[in-house]
Protein backbone atom coordinates (compact mmCIF):
# COMPACT_ATOMS: atom_id res chain seq x y z
CA UNK A 1 0.00 0.00 0.00
CA UNK A 2 1.37 3.12 -1.64
CA UNK A 3 1.42 6.58 -0.45
CA UNK A 4 0.29 9.70 -2.67
CA UNK A 5 0.87 13.08 -1.74
CA UNK A 6 -1.04 16.15 -3.38
CA UNK A 7 0.04 19.56 -2.83
CA UNK A 8 -0.74 23.27 -4.97
CA UNK A 9 1.99 23.68 -8.21
CA UNK A 10 3.70 26.30 -6.40
CA UNK A 11 5.29 23.90 -3.67
CA UNK A 12 8.65 22.31 -4.35
CA UNK A 13 9.56 19.18 -4.22
CA UNK A 14 12.04 19.86 -1.08
CA UNK A 15 9.00 21.22 0.94
CA UNK A 16 6.74 18.40 0.19
CA UNK A 17 9.91 15.73 1.23
CA UNK A 18 10.67 18.13 4.16
CA UNK A 19 6.54 17.97 5.00
CA UNK A 20 6.41 13.94 4.29
CA UNK A 21 10.13 13.37 6.57
CA UNK A 22 8.36 15.34 9.55
CA UNK A 23 5.25 13.39 9.66
CA UNK A 24 6.27 10.19 8.66
CA UNK A 25 5.19 8.37 12.13
CA UNK A 26 2.20 9.66 11.50
CA UNK A 27 1.49 8.31 7.51
CA UNK A 28 3.04 5.15 8.97
CA UNK A 29 0.59 4.53 11.72
CA UNK A 30 -2.07 5.51 9.88
CA UNK A 31 -0.79 3.11 6.68
CA UNK A 32 -0.66 0.42 9.38
CA UNK A 33 -4.10 0.76 10.92
CA UNK A 34 -5.56 0.85 7.10
CA UNK A 35 -3.51 -2.51 6.61
CA UNK A 36 -5.49 -3.84 9.27
CA UNK A 37 -8.75 -2.55 8.35
CA UNK A 38 -8.73 -4.08 4.87
CA UNK A 39 -8.06 -7.21 6.97
CA UNK A 40 -10.00 -7.30 9.34
CA UNK A 41 -12.95 -5.92 6.84
CA UNK A 42 -11.49 -8.56 4.03
CA UNK A 43 -11.85 -5.73 1.64
CA UNK A 44 -7.91 -6.61 0.90
CA UNK A 45 -6.89 -9.24 -2.23
CA UNK A 46 -10.35 -10.40 -3.01
CA UNK A 47 -9.67 -13.52 -5.41
CA UNK A 48 -12.43 -14.01 -8.24
CA UNK A 49 -12.28 -17.14 -9.05
CA UNK A 50 -14.11 -20.74 -7.69
CA UNK A 51 -13.29 -20.52 -3.76
CA UNK A 52 -12.51 -16.95 -3.66
CA UNK A 53 -13.96 -14.62 -0.76
CA UNK A 54 -15.89 -11.02 -0.93
CA UNK A 55 -16.57 -8.99 2.01
CA UNK A 56 -20.80 -9.27 2.09
CA UNK A 57 -22.72 -7.38 5.00
CA UNK A 58 -20.19 -7.87 7.45
CA UNK A 59 -18.79 -10.85 7.04
CA UNK A 60 -17.18 -13.14 4.17
CA UNK A 61 -18.80 -15.03 1.75
CA UNK A 62 -17.32 -17.87 -0.85
CA UNK A 63 -17.60 -17.35 -4.32
CA UNK A 64 -18.76 -20.93 -6.26
CA UNK A 65 -18.16 -20.94 -9.89
CA UNK A 66 -20.29 -24.08 -10.75
CA UNK A 67 -22.87 -23.40 -13.68
CA UNK A 68 -26.27 -22.99 -11.38
CA UNK A 69 -28.97 -22.25 -13.59
CA UNK A 70 -28.89 -18.65 -11.69
CA UNK A 71 -26.98 -17.00 -9.71
CA UNK A 72 -27.81 -17.37 -6.04
CA UNK A 73 -26.51 -16.58 -2.41
CA UNK A 74 -27.07 -19.86 0.09
CA UNK A 75 -27.00 -17.73 3.28
CA UNK A 76 -26.87 -21.17 5.38
CA UNK A 77 -23.32 -22.25 3.54
CA UNK A 78 -22.28 -18.15 3.35
CA UNK A 79 -21.43 -18.98 -0.30
CA UNK A 80 -22.37 -17.23 -3.92
CA UNK A 81 -22.97 -19.73 -6.42
CA UNK A 82 -22.80 -18.23 -9.60
CA UNK A 83 -24.57 -18.89 -13.06
CA UNK A 84 -21.21 -19.59 -14.70
CA UNK A 85 -19.26 -22.35 -15.85
CA UNK A 86 -16.17 -23.41 -13.90
CA UNK A 87 -14.21 -22.32 -17.07
CA UNK A 88 -15.33 -18.92 -16.56
CA UNK A 89 -12.53 -16.16 -17.01
CA UNK A 90 -11.88 -13.78 -13.75
CA UNK A 91 -12.84 -10.98 -15.79
CA UNK A 92 -16.78 -13.04 -16.39
CA UNK A 93 -16.61 -13.59 -12.52
CA UNK A 94 -15.98 -10.18 -11.44
CA UNK A 95 -18.37 -8.63 -13.44
CA UNK A 96 -21.17 -11.19 -12.33
CA UNK A 97 -20.32 -10.87 -8.43
CA UNK A 98 -20.51 -7.03 -8.98
CA UNK A 99 -23.84 -6.98 -10.59
CA UNK A 100 -25.45 -9.31 -7.67
CA UNK A 101 -23.57 -7.09 -4.87
CA UNK A 102 -25.15 -3.73 -6.76
CA UNK A 103 -28.52 -5.70 -6.97
CA UNK A 104 -28.10 -6.48 -3.11
CA UNK A 105 -27.31 -3.42 -1.84
CA UNK A 106 -30.33 -1.48 -3.77
CA UNK A 107 -32.36 -4.03 -1.81
CA UNK A 108 -30.69 -4.04 1.37
CA UNK A 109 -30.05 -0.15 1.58
CA UNK A 110 -33.91 0.85 0.34
CA UNK A 111 -35.28 -1.79 3.13
CA UNK A 112 -33.31 0.12 5.81
CA UNK A 113 -33.63 3.60 3.80
CA UNK A 114 -37.46 2.66 3.70
CA UNK A 115 -37.30 1.82 8.21
CA UNK A 116 -36.13 4.78 8.72
CA UNK A 117 -38.24 6.55 6.86
CA UNK A 118 -41.41 5.27 8.64
CA UNK A 119 -39.74 5.34 11.93
CA UNK A 120 -38.75 9.23 11.74
CA UNK A 121 -40.88 10.85 9.14
CA UNK A 122 -37.79 12.14 7.47
CA UNK A 123 -38.49 11.12 3.51
CA UNK A 124 -35.90 12.11 0.59
CA UNK A 125 -36.96 13.38 -2.61
CA UNK A 126 -35.46 11.19 -4.07
CA UNK A 127 -32.83 8.38 -3.65
CA UNK A 128 -30.44 6.35 -5.62
CA UNK A 129 -26.93 4.25 -5.28
CA UNK A 130 -24.28 5.74 -6.14
CA UNK A 131 -20.48 4.90 -7.30
CA UNK A 132 -18.72 7.71 -5.96
CA UNK A 133 -15.45 6.74 -4.50
CA UNK A 134 -15.30 10.22 -2.46
CA UNK A 135 -17.96 9.66 0.12
CA UNK A 136 -20.04 6.93 1.96
CA UNK A 137 -23.39 9.07 1.36
CA UNK A 138 -24.84 12.35 0.56
CA UNK A 139 -27.84 14.45 1.03
CA UNK A 140 -28.83 17.71 -1.32
CA UNK A 141 -30.22 20.87 -0.49
CA UNK A 142 -33.20 19.70 -2.60
CA UNK A 143 -34.02 16.45 -0.64
CA UNK A 144 -32.00 13.83 -2.71
CA UNK A 145 -29.89 10.93 -0.85
CA UNK A 146 -27.42 9.00 -2.68
CA UNK A 147 -25.68 6.26 -1.19
CA UNK A 148 -22.72 3.80 -2.30
CA UNK A 149 -23.07 0.53 -2.84
CA UNK A 150 -20.26 -0.69 -1.33
CA UNK A 151 -21.72 -0.01 1.93
CA UNK A 152 -23.39 -3.35 1.11
CA UNK A 153 -19.54 -4.83 2.05
CA UNK A 154 -20.56 -3.68 6.07
CA UNK A 155 -22.24 -4.97 8.82
CA UNK A 156 -25.59 -3.64 8.76
CA UNK A 157 -25.21 -1.43 11.55
CA UNK A 158 -22.86 0.86 9.24
CA UNK A 159 -25.84 0.88 6.52
CA UNK A 160 -28.37 1.99 9.19
CA UNK A 161 -25.51 4.72 10.45
CA UNK A 162 -24.84 6.20 6.86
CA UNK A 163 -28.68 5.80 6.28
CA UNK A 164 -29.61 7.73 8.90
CA UNK A 165 -27.24 10.40 9.03
CA UNK A 166 -28.16 11.05 5.16
CA UNK A 167 -32.06 10.94 6.97
CA UNK A 168 -31.00 13.50 9.08
CA UNK A 169 -29.50 16.22 6.46
CA UNK A 170 -32.94 16.38 5.55
CA UNK A 171 -33.56 18.31 9.29
CA UNK A 172 -30.13 19.75 9.44
CA UNK A 173 -27.71 20.82 6.43
CA UNK A 174 -24.48 21.12 8.83
CA UNK A 175 -22.60 18.84 11.24
CA UNK A 176 -23.78 20.90 14.20
CA UNK A 177 -24.21 19.58 17.97
CA UNK A 178 -28.55 19.83 16.69
CA UNK A 179 -27.14 17.28 13.57
CA UNK A 180 -25.70 15.00 15.89
CA UNK A 181 -28.09 15.01 18.87
CA UNK A 182 -30.75 14.28 15.72
CA UNK A 183 -29.02 11.64 14.71
CA UNK A 184 -28.07 9.62 18.48
CA UNK A 185 -31.92 10.31 19.16
CA UNK A 186 -32.53 7.76 16.10
CA UNK A 187 -29.91 5.70 16.91
CA UNK A 188 -28.14 5.75 20.23
CA UNK A 189 -25.24 3.65 19.14
CA UNK A 190 -24.03 5.32 16.00
CA UNK A 191 -20.44 6.40 17.94
CA UNK A 192 -20.03 2.08 17.42
CA UNK A 193 -20.47 2.09 13.65
CA UNK A 194 -19.42 5.54 13.24
CA UNK A 195 -16.08 4.64 13.64
CA UNK A 196 -16.06 1.33 11.62
CA UNK A 197 -15.99 4.16 8.41
CA UNK A 198 -13.69 7.18 9.68
CA UNK A 199 -11.18 7.79 7.78
CA UNK A 200 -11.82 5.17 5.23
CA UNK A 201 -12.83 6.17 1.71
CA UNK A 202 -15.24 3.89 -0.57
CA UNK A 203 -11.96 4.19 -3.15
CA UNK A 204 -9.95 1.58 -0.16
CA UNK A 205 -12.36 -1.09 -1.69
CA UNK A 206 -11.12 -2.93 -4.70
CA UNK A 207 -14.96 -2.56 -6.60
Amino acid sequence: MGLEVSAPWYVSQTEINRIVAQKRRWIERKLAERAQWREREGVGAMRFEDGGLIPYRGSRIRIAVCGAPKTTFLADQATLSLSLPPTAETTRIRETTLAWLVNQAQCVIGERLSYFENKTGLVPRTWRLSNTRGRWGSCSSSGSIRLCWRLIFFSDDVIDYVVVHELTHLKHMDHSVRFWQALQAILPDYVRAREKLLGVPAGELEF
